[in-house]
């Protein structure tokens, strides 16, 4: 559903200007309704969707805000991200990352928030993470390399 997303996204900044509902449904190879619906869940994401009858559907702004449809609609990596678990707030998304890795969840994993309540830094340091000041995230890594 997200690629779908994506996939309307790129479909109506390229065009610049209104995209008909039936050209978006046409070329996605979906109904018009599920157009819609994808708008909708696009505004909740914080696009500004225009929609004018009888010409279609316009980006009016892309969001100032970060989700984790927003992040992954422009990441291109093969492993890093695909698997992309976002948080408004959290005590630490390092211990996130460790229950994650527990539960065997895929190289790569990325956990994210807007906000740490409890980071940490090197050496158990306490992490000062403010909301809208920096990317406060942690990365599941399972190489292929034995431990020593």
């Amino acid at each position: 559903m997200e690629s779908t997303r994506k996939q309307l996204i790129d479909l109506l900044e390229k065009e610049k200007g209104y995209v008909s509902g039936q050209q978006l449904s046409d070329s996605l190879n979906i109904s018009r309704t599920a157009v819609w619906k994808h708008m909708n869940e696009l505004k909740k994401d914080g696009y500004q969707i225009e929609a004018v009858r009888k010409k279609g559907y316009k980006i009016l702004s892309s969001p100032d805000k970060i989700s984790g449809n927003t992040l992954q609609w422009g990441l291109e990596t093969k492993w890093l991200g695909q698997k992309l678990i976002h948080y408004d707030q959290v005590e630490s998304t390092q211990e996130i990352g460790h229950q994650l890795a527990s539960q065997g969840k895929p190289h790569g994993t990325v956990v994210i928030a807007d906000a740490q309540g409890k980071g940490r830094g090197r050496m158990a340091r306490n992490w000062h993470s403010p909301k809208g000041k920096g990317i406060w995230m942690s990365i599941l890594l399972r190489p292929d390399l034995p431990p020593m």
